[in-house]
């Protein structure tokens, strides 16, 4: 049972309901936003959950910081090589960069490329950056390219 605080629920509490919850659901993202708000040095706000589209089987993912050329490159050789995955994969973008010089055209290739969703994310660096792409995968799998 949760450990309650008067009327507070306490970050415990909040941690036991979460190993219950679906990871996928927009409950579970924004809990985890507002955790991490609390327990990570300096803070982190709660972005508001992705809206997905069905679930998939597998997430094939990239975070980049002004990479391009690697993303595109990526995603078509993906798309190309491998059409069969096509329907039941997504390819997940982290751009690190926000308004950086290649933000606008990682965006772009969500017209693009079939099942690509790119998100844009400030305030971490390094490889903690794979924890959004992980909370933002819309799969049963998740594969990480780096």
């Amino acid at each position: 049972m949760p450990v309650v605080n008067s009327d507070r629920l306490s970050i415990e509490g909040l941690l036991e309901i979460l190993e219950k919850a679906d990871p996928a659901c927009d409950f579970y993202r924004g809990a985890a936003g507002v955790l991490d708000g609390l327990l990570i040095k300096g803070g982190w706000t709660a972005a508001a959950p992705a809206v997905h589209s069905e679930k998939k089987f597998l997430t094939i993912g990239m975070c980049t910081y002004d990479d391009y050329d690697g993303v595109y490159f990526s995603a078509q050789a993906i798309r190309l090589y491998h059409p069969e995955i096509t329907a039941e994969s997504e390819i997940l973008v982290i751009d690190n960069h926000p308004g950086g010089p290649c933000s606008q055209a990682l965006q772009g290739l969500q017209r693009m490329v079939p099942g690509y969703r790119c998100i844009s994310v400030e305030g971490r660096s390094g490889t903690a950056i794979r924890d959004i792409l992980f909370r933002e995968a819309n799969s049963e799998f998740v594969l990480v390219m780096d």
